[in-house]
């Protein structure tokens, strides 16, 4: 049998939320925040796939022999950290020189902020998620 190996990194976007593996489109269980499961699977070429509501990762193709292990790491999109830095400083700022110096300076910046987070639940809905090989 070929071990597969997920390892779910921390992050803000679903911390409070277990993740589903799916392999070959199956459910085969789910992992929590900081989590490290291991499956059993059998010999062959197989994919994999992370889920959270309508959202989820990149399918990841791998091959697996016998008694060999597969490492895997899922975790946000790249970009996570900035984006959840950039929406608490860029609304924050809007307001503050809204209601300080009466300028809309900062409202461009919160209509992009709000088109990133449409974009990831919905054409970009598979991105939200990174399943990658370690």
């Amino acid at each position: 049998m070929t071990k597969l190996k997920i390892i779910r990194e921390s992050r803000w976007l679903s911390r409070l939320r277990n993740l589903n593996i799916y392999l070959d489109g199956k459910k085969i269980g789910e992992i929590g925040n900081w989590q490290i499961m291991e499956y059993n699977i059998p010999p062959g070429t197989h994919f994999v796939k992370g889920k959270i509501d309508w959202c989820g990762s990149n399918d990841l193709h791998f091959s697996g022999s016998d008694d060999e292990v597969i490492n895997l790491k899922l975790c946000s999109f790249k970009y996570e950290n900035y984006v959840m830095v950039a929406s608490a400083v860029i609304p924050g700022l809007y307001l503050f020189t809204k209601h300080f110096f009466n300028l809309n300076i900062f409202i461009w910046p919160v209509y992009a902020l709000l088109l990133l987070y449409i974009y990831y639940l919905t054409i970009g809905r598979n991105k939200l998620l990174r399943l990658v090989k370690y």
